[in-house]
């Protein structure tokens, strides 16, 4: 792993920097971690499955599990961070679900994200892994979230509904059950489709 150095944060923990750029604090990398996961709290409480953007050294994603039983994904763009996590963590990260990913395209190939997204869930971006290529993480971000037609799409698509006609420019998932419901008058076959979104957006 040529662009994995690792080293010992102030604190004695074994952390690692990717191409040269620290991915988690080098002081005190569990408090940072804590923190982290205190602060999207809002996000994930009631959640069952929570979505993680970036694994980073993946003190971020013990903090996780240690708070919540929810369903944890982590998507991950490069294979040697995923080999170095795993050595910083053997047990905490053996029984997750890290997945590497590429491009948004790849997202739906994965089976672990199609369940994750049948049920209430959470999307959070790792900000100190996405640093190195912010557009796939925003793209991939906004796909899971159902904020591009594709990304809907497959949101219902997991969920065994299909979705209806809605314009581009109504792409949201937090304005669309009221377009939803317009389209509604009285036709059953919608239904699902509306129950499916709030789902979503719950």
């Amino acid at each position: 792993m040529p662009d994995v150095h690792f080293e010992t944060a102030r604190n004695s923990e074994l952390i690692f920097t990717y191409q040269q750029r620290h991915l988690c604090s080098s002081i005190h990398p569990t408090r940072e971690a804590q923190q982290w996961a205190s602060y999207h709290q809002a996000k994930w409480r009631e959640c069952r499955s929570i979505i993680v953007l970036g694994l980073g050294c993946g003190y971020h994603v013990r903090a996780l599990k240690m708070a919540t039983d929810a369903r944890i994904v982590v998507l991950e763009p490069s294979r040697e961070v995923i080999q170095a996590a795993l050595r910083v963590h053997p047990l905490d990260l053996s029984e997750s679900e890290l997945l590497h990913w590429n491009s948004v395209e790849s997202v739906t190939a994965f089976s672990a994200l199609a369940e994750a997204t049948k049920n209430s869930y959470a999307v959070l971006v790792h900000e100190p892994s996405a640093f190195a290529n912010p557009s796939l993480y925003l793209e991939t971000k906004e796909f899971l979230l159902g904020r591009k037609e594709n990304g809907l799409r497959w949101l219902f698509q997991n969920r065994g509904v299909e979705m209806p006609a809605i314009e581009e420019s109504e792409m949201n998932l937090k304005t669309l059950e009221p377009v939803l419901e317009k389209q509604l008058n009285g036709e059953l076959p919608l239904q699902p489709a509306l129950q499916a979104l709030r789902e979503l957006i719950a």
